[in-house]
């Protein structure tokens, strides 16, 4: 038996079962693993189950050290147990928090509508802290004609967003009858154009580099 088998029988046997728990992925993108990594591993593209993206809701069932076996509500499948289920794997405990549910003040969801989104900590300085991917999901706070406020756990606990990167969830759905599917799929294919292919991969390639980053405490680091 070779080291590695002993050390996935190891981590394996470290997973703890708890009742499902709801959370919200609070990373700009993460990851699902068909297993646990070792620390220091760098795993092979056939690992990656999917990715789940930020403002997404999943199930976290079960617990292994620094990761969390998860199911992605948002993106059922049939084929891992044979029956439909939101898609399971394991994140970073990191990527994740406790879902509060619909908290006091939300006004309601959006989401992204370009490759990548700029978010600022303040809309004065308009300095981008990070990017959110096409997809990407936020609970609206407040805005006014150029800028939105959301939740954002890891930095304030809110950021700001221009409006010119969002779409209505409602408005979107609504649209998903002929011939603006057509349109649409169209419209979506000219924003990726040129994305490299990613296994397992739901965002549209790198995020642009950033004028500069958070720190681990949410402060602004070089």
């Amino acid at each position: 038996m070779n080291l590695l088998v002993l050390l996935l029988l190891g981590t394996l046997s470290a997973v703890v079962a708890a009742e499902p728990q709801n959370a919200v992925v609070v990373v700009p993108v993460a990851d699902v693993w068909s297993r646990p990594l070792m620390p220091g591993e760098k795993p092979s593209d056939e690992l990656r189950e999917t990715q789940v993206l930020f403002g997404e809701k999943v199930i976290v069932h079960e617990s292994s050290g620094p990761w969390s076996l998860i199911e992605a509500l948002e993106q059922p499948e049939f084929t891992h147990h044979n029956r439909w289920e939101g898609y399971p794997g394991w994140v970073s405990k990191d990527s994740l928090a406790p879902s509060q549910g619909e908290r006091a003040g939300v006004r309601g969801s959006l989401t992204i509508t370009t490759q990548w989104a700029p978010i600022h900590l303040d809309r004065m300085h308009e300095k981008t802290t990070v990017f959110l991917p096409l997809g990407a999901t936020i609970n609206k706070r407040n805005s006014d004609n150029d800028w939105t406020r959301f939740d954002y756990p890891s930095m304030q606990p809110f950021a700001w967003i221009k409006n010119q990167y969002l779409g209505s969830r409602g408005e979107l759905l609504n649209k998903l009858v002929e011939p603006q599917i057509r349109s649409d799929v169209l419209e979506n294919s000219e924003i990726l154009s040129g994305t490299s292919y990613l296994w397992g991969g739901l965002t549209p390639g790198n995020p642009p580099p950033l004028t500069h980053t958070l720190s681990p405490q949410g402060g602004r680091g070089d």
